[in-house]
């Protein structure tokens, strides 16, 4: 069976983004505006159990 994928338009911290994960889904992309919820929402893909993982290089 082929993974469902969504994507999700003010994300956030994430929180919704974790829960779609750990039921299957495969996030297309996550948008977020506020800084805030962006820097916890790229540390919250970083955890084990995140979307995707992400890398910074530089």
């Amino acid at each position: 069976m082929n993974a469902l994928q969504s994507i999700e338009l003010f994300s956030g911290a994430g929180g919704l983004a974790l829960g779609l994960h750990a039921a299957g889904f495969k996030h297309a992309a996550l948008y977020e505006w506020n800084s805030s919820a962006v820097k916890t929402l790229c540390f919250n893909q970083k955890s084990p159990t995140s979307p995707r993982k992400s890398s910074k290089s530089g």
